[in-house]
């Protein structure tokens, strides 16, 4: 059995390609239309109605309307459900992005403060220690994130780790 952001994201392609060779297949060669009531492949219905079987079971739905609201019964419904779905998955990438943004900013901000106490002690004037161990705590954290949401980070990670750890017992 496939993950279901898998299933989500196969039943989804399978509906789009659909829609696509259906539009592009509107006209036919007598120059007949084919007409909005064409009915989709039985992949995508297959596809649709495992998602919807997924979420009953393990309650994963994502969407306002869960699997077994009656208004996706039948070969329409399943592909509504699918639609509303992907919808809701694509709508929380999309937040996830934001969030992303926000921790690759957090890591800037931490890096030009970092920058910033290396120049003022080049200068002969070092930060205090507890401003250091501030600067050292939210790069641990700028970091941590960031490789939480897969930046490649870890091994500027474990330097902001190590060099909190040294400030914390040179504090002691």
């Amino acid at each position: 059995m496939h993950g279901r952001e898998w299933v989500l994201r196969h039943a989804a392609l399978l509906d789009r390609t659909a829609l696509q060779i259906s539009a592009l297949s509107a006209d036919t060669a007598d120059g007949s239309a084919a007409g909005p009531d064409r009915q989709p492949g039985p992949a995508v219905v297959s596809a649709a109605l495992q998602l919807r079987q997924l979420d009953r079971h393990g309650g994963t739905g994502l969407g306002p309307l869960g699997p077994d609201a009656a208004a996706w019964d039948g070969e329409d419904g399943v592909l509504g459900y699918l639609r509303q779905e992907y919808l809701a998955w694509c709508s929380a990438q999309l937040s996830d992005l934001t969030a992303v943004g926000a921790a690759m900013r957090a890591m800037s901000e931490v890096t030009d403060d970092n920058v910033r106490s290396g120049q003022a002690a080049g200068r002969g004037e070092p930060w205090p220690h507890e401003q250091l161990l501030d600067l050292a705590r939210r790069r641990v954290a700028a970091y941590t994130r960031a490789v939480g949401f897969g930046i490649d980070a870890v091994a500027d990670q474990q330097r902001a780790e190590q060099e909190l750890r040294e400030l914390e017992a040179a504090g002691t």
